[in-house]
């Protein structure tokens, strides 16, 4: 189905982007990126883009509906159905002012999880206002009110995810072209092929017309600038992805961009300084000029002792719940190899001081030395990380406990201590944090983490050198919201059974 969806999807695209390409353009003359018809605008949104909205609004008054209903059933009291149509009402307005509709039509891949602390503010706004001008200021209708409120700010989210994950499977596969080639091209394409390729294909790039275009086997190169419209139009592209490097004319780049503007295309910018500005910005005027205000480290005193109750309770409550599995799990090593139970290792934490880590034991007991024999088949290039996908040291209950991360478990008790936290930078063992240099050493000013940005966006995937530019950008933005959604993205990486 999603298969004749994406040819339905591409014919019908051909046929309206066809009238871009004038007979000139045809013949081979270079077209004027600044006399795009900005009636296109309309004609190019994808089945994707014109569809999810209203997939949005149905959830989210479904969710509501089904608070409401919970709240009814519970608790009783009938004659309160004007105010909880009042707060239905007041929320989905709400929703829609803070702009929840309209996210998916211009970023790349919309999270709801990205999206929970304004739906949640919405939701609530919507509560507060109908408590205060609601028909009836009736005990039940608060004890409803708020029972409503509770429940949506679970449904409603639960809801949307499902929405979004449906239209997503039944629209064709969104097309992208990327302005630009080389480094950052390159670095744009893995990045899609890592996290999203189910959901984009990417067709090629275009360059400006310089002697030195070049493009990849990643990205191929599909000509230059002046052929965007006849590539729009015969590729069916959907999503333009501007990522040229620093020595690109910046009145080649900003044509660029008002003209795939004006055919309606979707538009996403690499920024010059993507390695230091990270997502935390905040836009603001200068004399009606835009710019981009960087936020500085956020880590006060306060926040960190926040963090570190977190850690505590987060880590007591796991051992104590998850004692009876981590039991078994012990009993299945000593069972199926000779050794211990737990294998502990050197790692550098925070302020660079060492510690041991533990973990459960998933290679045989002589494993390190073994390692010079297969140091042939590292998946790394230029030996600074050692790692192997189907490395022959490993036991096959440890291949399961690799796969599923729960040889990760006894770090909570590292975490107890106060040598690791819950989430947090990947702690790295003495060689790794020697090649680590410069500016780069910053990533641990924050204590490392059993989980974090490394362990939820690729793992092995992840060459070192960005591995470590991810997590110092993590420590340079980081907040307690931040520590949060990373530690639920991980629990659907480990049942995806994605570990290292």
């Amino acid at each position: 189905m999603r298969e004749d969806a994406g040819n339905i999807a591409t014919e019908r695209r051909r046929n309206t982007d066809l009238v871009t390409v004038t007979e000139g353009q045809q013949a081979g003359q270079a077209s004027d990126l600044s006399l795009a018809p900005a009636f296109l605008t309309e004609q190019r949104r994808s089945d994707r883009d014109r569809w999810t909205p209203h997939a949005l609004r149905a959830a989210d008054l479904l969710g509501l509906g089904l608070a409401a209903g919970l709240a009814l059933l519970v608790l009783g009291g009938s004659g309160a159905l004007a105010t909880l149509a009042l707060l239905t009402v007041l929320a989905l307005s709400l929703i829609q002012t803070f702009s929840l509709y309209a996210r998916d039509r211009i970023v790349m891949r919309a999270s709801t999880l990205d999206e929970l602390p304004r739906l949640t503010q919405a939701i609530t706004f919507a509560a507060a206002l109908t408590v205060l001008v609601g028909p009836s200021l009736a005990d039940t209708d608060r004890t409803l009110t708020t029972a409503t409120w509770a429940l949506a700010c679970l449904s409603v989210p639960g809801i949307r995810k499902v929405a979004r994950a449906t239209v997503n499977h039944h629209t064709a596969t969104q097309h992208v072209l990327i302005l630009g080639s080389g480094m950052i091209a390159d670095l744009v394409a893995a990045k899609l092929s890592l996290h999203h390729g189910h959901d984009h294909e990417l067709i090629g790039c275009l360059d400006v017309e310089h002697d030195d275009v070049c493009g990849s086997d990643a990205v191929p190169l599909l000509g230059t600038l002046s052929d965007l419209d006849a590539v729009v139009a015969d590729r069916g592209v959907d999503h333009v992805v501007i990522a040229f490097s620093a020595g690109t004319d910046p009145e080649e780049l900003i044509d660029a961009i008002r003209h795939c503007r004006r055919l309606g295309l979707k538009v996403s910018a690499v920024p010059r300084l993507f390695e230091v500005m990270g997502s935390h910005v905040e836009f603001h005027d200068v004399g009606g000029m835009t710019m981009l205000g960087l936020r500085g480290p956020a880590r006060s005193r306060g926040a960190l002792a926040a963090k570190r109750t977190m850690d505590v309770v987060g880590s007591l409550a796991a051992l104590v719940l998850l004692s009876p599995l981590l039991a078994l799990i012990a009993v299945a090593i000593r069972l199926t190899s000779a050794g211990p139970t737990l294998y502990s290792q050197e790692r550098i934490g925070r302020d660079q001081q060492p510690f041991r880590m533990l973990k459960f034991r998933t290679m045989v007991v002589d494993a390190d030395a073994h390692k010079a024999d297969i140091a042939h088949l590292n998946e790394f290039s230029g030996g600074t990380m050692f790692k192997i996908a189907l490395d022959p040291r490993v036991t096959p209950v440890g291949r399961f406990l690799r796969r599923t991360s729960l040889d990760e478990f006894p770090q909570f008790v590292n975490v107890l201590r106060g040598e690791m936290s819950i989430v947090g930078p990947r702690p790295l063992i003495r060689e790794e944090n020697d090649a680590v240099l410069g500016w780069y050493r910053t990533r641990l000013d924050i204590t490392p983490g059993l989980t974090g940005p490394w362990q939820v966006l690729g793992r092995q995937h992840v060459p070192f050198d960005e591995m470590v530019k991810m997590d110092c950008l993590y420590v340079a933005e980081w907040s307690l919201w931040r520590d949060l959604k990373l530690t639920l993205r991980t629990i659907p990486v480990m049942l995806r059974r994605t570990g290292a």
